[in-house]
């Protein structure tokens, strides 16, 4: 029998024998009217399974249908592996997903396994999808239990057993229950889940209601990576590489601008963050930002409406949404993948500012974001002027702050002219500090106009002008291994080229950078002490996110030592409480958890004696970085 008659067939069955008593009748009479070419062995097929009834309500819905579909490599009742198979609960192109139990821990399971008469390449991917659930462990992405190749008659079949949805329905029709708040509760979670995969190298480009259930007590599960790809080049072995580029893969309603072009092979984490933002639109809306019709419409012209036509505003599907949110759908659903949130952590943490009513930044982006953006996107004139712009106004600030607090100052003392001696001195030193600064401000101006004038001309061996980052780099090459005159105005522009370097994952790059400014801050003297300690730990940061824990732990030690002895510096409250996570962090990564416990709860300790607002910009990352213990060592 044609595998596509035998799968019109197998429905068929199942839907009357799902049917309630008299009502099977009427279903069996609508399917052979719809479908009269399969209506004689429907019919036949009924007759046998009413003289033969399963005594159990979960017995296996397909007993008979099930054998006479020819891809697909087993039935009720057989055994793989440790499991005895129940009946089928899923078909794609690729596989076939039975609910089994499996001996031993006696647990219903979902088996999957490759259906018949594939090629070696869908073989390959399969056997990557087993490869990369293999690598996930988080509690919203359904786990791997068991892996292995069943040996039969008809040759070997790769299957894998894994966990299993009670009663599951799709996010979008769980949703549907849901007041909103608990909706962006979920979403978040599923967002933590894909960047837990996104960590991983691991890219799953099918993100869409079906792919993600919710069970019984209301936790999401994201389900088949089995065209997911990997940056992990050990790992994408196993597929053939040609196979990468050339087809489309993927939901056309879910599928970003890029995944449409068969020829582009450098598919990132950002093809995910917009498939999220389509799947966040319809969780609000009840609809996607995009129409298709895959009756009258071609591939080519879906792939052409995903790439050009403009998305449907959110505000206008839904007038009363708050203009937070639909900030933060068009930023994920954004045609442009720079144009998004580089990562799905990002997204989670807008959601997660909208919950607790705190400001997202898909409406108020920061100064560290824009001069990414701008380093990224702009040339060099334009992009140098809109950096000098961004410094000249901070430092103004701080200027005009400094520069009050020296005539508050100057009029206390004249009104107290007891305390004259006292107040002479602060008066001088707040003087000073706002010369100091001053003059870093005019240093910095120097510095970004040397770089504008400079790097107007073409780099040698280029027609074209160097970015913004060239720029800065050629500039600062030329003083590597001078004595800086205003060295806290060179450290300003290092950190902000190790940012830059940190957000395009060049961590030994950052990490050069910001050693450079921590010296560069302590030769400026003491005034610079708490600037030197911040970028001590943003060089943390770049050693946690290169997998280099030994340096991280050390020097997360010396941020910590040093601010326990300045009491009275800048933010050292938060800096440490920042210190005390990130050390926890390195410690689990070197395989001791109970030092990390001791780091967490000082973290914790000092977050519970903060003000509201610098505990809650603290307590995300802290609360992660607890599950992740609790994970590891089985504490609740």
């Amino acid at each position: 029998m044609p595998p596509d008659r035998a799968d019109r067939l197998a429905d068929a069955f199942e839907a009357v024998v799902s049917a309630e008593g008299d009502e099977r009748a009427r279903v069996l009479d609508e399917c052979c009217r719809a479908d009269p070419e399969i209506a004689g062995e429907l019919r036949k097929l009924v007759a046998a399974d009413l003289a033969n009834p399963e005594p159990e309500d979960d017995a296996p819905v397909l007993p008979v249908a099930s054998a006479l579909v020819s891809d697909e490599p087993f039935k009720p009742g057989d055994r793989v592996g440790s499991c005895v198979i129940r009946r089928r609960i899923a078909k794609g192109g690729m596989s076939v997903v039975y609910e089994a139990v499996q001996e031993g821990p006696n647990r219903r399971v979902a088996l999957k396994v490759l259906r018949r008469g594939l090629s070696e390449s869908d073989s390959k991917r399969f056997q990557l999808e087993m490869r990369v659930l293999a690598r996930l462990r988080h509690e919203a992405v359904a786990q791997i239990y068991e892996v292995g190749v069943h040996h039969g008659p008809e040759g070997e079949i790769p299957f894998f057993v894994m966990e299993l949805v009670h009663r599951g329905r799709s996010i979008t029709d769980a949703a549907r229950d849901m007041p909103l708040r608990q909706r962006l509760q979920l979403f978040s979670t599923v967002c933590r889940a894909i960047h837990h995969a996104h960590q991983r190298a691991v890219i799953h480009r099918d993100i869409k209601p079906a792919n993600i259930l919710v069970d019984d007590e209301d936790r999401p599960k994201v389900l088949d990576f089995g065209i997911a790809s990997t940056l992990d080049n050990q790992l994408a072995g196993t597929v053939d590489p040609t196979e990468r580029v050339g087809f489309v893969a993927g939901t056309w309603e879910y599928m970003s601008p890029e995944q449409c072009d068969v020829d582009r092979a450098d598919i990132d984490t950002r093809a995910d963050v917009y498939a999220l933002g389509v799947l966040l639109y319809e969780l609000l809306a009840d609809k996607r930002p995009l129409r298709f019709n895959p009756d009258e419409q071609t591939p080519i012209e879906s792939a052409r409406i995903v790439r050009e036509e403009p998305r449907v505003p959110i505000g206008e599907v839904v007038p009363g949404l708050h203009a937070d949110l639909r900030a933060i759908v068009s930023k994920a659903i954004a045609i442009d993948r720079d144009e998004r949130y580089q990562q799905a952590s990002e997204f989670a943490d807008d959601i997660d500012r909208y919950l607790r009513r705190e400001p997202v930044s898909a409406r108020r982006a920061g100064a560290t974001r824009r001069l990414v953006m701008f380093v990224r996107r702009n040339p060099v004139p334009s992009g140098s002027l809109m950096l000098l712009g961004v410094v000249l106004l901070a430092f103004a600030l701080v200027s005009t702050v400094l520069w009050r607090r020296a005539q508050a100052n100057f009029a206390f003392a004249e009104e107290q002219r007891v305390i004259l001696d006292r107040e002479r001195a602060e008066l001088q030193e707040a003087n000073e500090a706002l010369d100091e600064q001053r003059r870093t401000a005019n240093a910095i101006r120097e510095i970004l106009v040397d770089i504008l004038e400079e790097g107007n001309q073409p780099r040698a061996g280029t027609l074209n002008p160097p970015t913004v980052v060239e720029a800065v780099e050629d500039y600062l090459a030329r003083r590597t291994g001078r004595v800086s005159e205003f060295p806290a105005a060179e450290a300003v522009v290092r950190v902000a080229l190790a940012r830059a370097y940190r957000n395009q994952a060049k961590y030994a790059d950052a990490a050069r950078e910001y050693r450079r400014a921590v010296g560069l801050w302590s030769d400026a003297g003491p005034r610079f002490l708490d600037s030197a300690q911040w970028a001590r730990l943003g060089l943390v940061d770049v050693h946690l996110d290169a997998g280099d824990d030994e340096e991280a732990e050390a020097l997360a030690r010396v941020v910590i030592t040093i601010d326990g002895q300045n009491a009275g510096g800048s933010g050292v409250g938060v800096r440490l409480a920042r210190a005390q996570i990130a050390l926890a962090q390195a410690q689990l990564g070197l395989g001791r958890p109970e030092a990390a416990w001791r780091s967490i709860e000082a973290a914790g300790t000092l977050i519970g004696g903060m003000e509201q607002g610098a505990a809650e910009a603290l307590r995300w990352r802290y609360q992660q970085v607890r599950e992740q213990l609790e994970s590891a060592q089985g504490r609740g």
